[in-house]
C-alpha cells in the first residue's frame, strides 16, 4: 500500500515544489491552480503556522497539560463520542467544557479514531475520554454538558455514551491494549 501511495503522489509532487517555489509567501488557499486542491486540503501547516483547517491542533496541545493528572483515587467516568467530532468542532467544545468550566476536572484521551473518508463521504471518528474530578458532581455536570454539546451540534451527528466506576473497567478491558493501566488496577 506504501507504494501505491508513493505513486499517486508522484505527479502532484511536481506541482507542489513549483508552487512552494512560486509562493512568495502566500496562504496554500491563495495559490489557485498553482497547487492541487487535494494538496492544499492536506497541508498541516504553511509558513510556519497551522492552516484553518487543523488550528484544533493547538487546543489538543493546550489540552495535554490536563493529561497524566488523573488521579486513580478520584471518581472518574468513560466518555465514549462517536460522530463527525472533528470537522463539527464538537471535540473542542468538548474539552472547553472541561477545561474552563471545572479546575478541578481533568482528562486524558484514552483512544482516539480518526477515519478518512470514503467515496467523498465523511466517516465517523470516535475518542474515549477518561475524566475525573474530586468531586462526583463535577462529573454528573461535565457528562450534562457534553449531552447537551452532542445534542446541540446537529453537524457532529453524534453520539454519547458513558461508562461509570465498574463499567469504566469493563470497558477498558474490552478496548484491549490501548490503555494504560491505573496503579489500582495493576
Amino acid at each position: 500500500s506504501s507504494m501505491h501511495f508513493g505513486n499517486a503522489l508522484v505527479p502532484l509532487l511536481e506541482r507542489l515544489v513549483e508552487a512552494k517555489g512560486r509562493s512568495g509567501g502566500k496562504e496554500l488557499r491563495d495559490l489557485g491552480e498553482e497547487i492541487p486542491i487535494e494538496l492544499a486540503n492536506a497541508c498541516i501547516s504553511n509558513q510556519g503556522y497551522l492552516t484553518p483547517a487543523f488550528e484544533y491542533i493547538h487546543d489538543l496541545m493546550k489540552n495535554r497539560s490536563h493529561a497524566g493528572h488523573v488521579d486513580p483515587h478520584h471518581p472518574h467516568v468513560l466518555i465514549e463520542l462517536r460522530g463527525h467530532l472533528f470537522d463539527s468542532g464538537l471535540i473542542n467544545q468538548v474539552l472547553d467544557v472541561m477545561e474552563h468550566t471545572h479546575a478541578d476536572c481533568h482528562f486524558e484521551f484514552v483512544e482516539c479514531n480518526v477515519r478518512r473518508k470514503v467515496d467523498g463521504v465523511p466517516e465517523k471518528s470516535d475518542v474515549l475520554l477518561r475524566v475525573s474530578a474530586e468531586d462526583g458532581k463535577v462529573l454528573e455536570d461535565i457528562k450534562a454538558k457534553v449531552r447537551n454539546l452532542t445534542d446541540l451540534i446537529i453537524a457532529a451527528e453524534a453520539s454519547m455514551e458513558c461508562f461509570d466506576g465498574a463499567d469504566a473497567k469493563a470497558k477498558k478491558r474490552k478496548k484491549g491494549g490501548a490503555v494504560v493501566k491505573s496503579e489500582e488496577e495493576q
